[in-house]
């Protein structure tokens, strides 16, 4: 099984404060119909890697629920 890297950013315009929190879902499911979902946080502006996902298509949510 093939596996790939996704990689989220979070870019912010004006002032970044590097204490605030960004919380984002990895939603997707596999070929065998397991659903996954992964989350995620970047603190300020910055990246994170997912790393090891299998070849698919996922859907990034950015919460604001938390």
């Amino acid at each position: 099984m093939e596996n790939v890297i996704l990689t989220i950013e979070k870019n912010i315009d004006g002032q970044v404060n590097n204490s605030q929190t960004y919380v984002f879902n990895i939603i997707g499911m596999e070929n065998n119909n397991d659903h996954i979902n992964i989350e995620a946080t970047i603190h300020g502006a910055g990246s994170v890697k997912i790393c090891h996902l299998p070849l698919g298509e996922y859907k990034v949510v950015e919460r604001t629920d938390w």
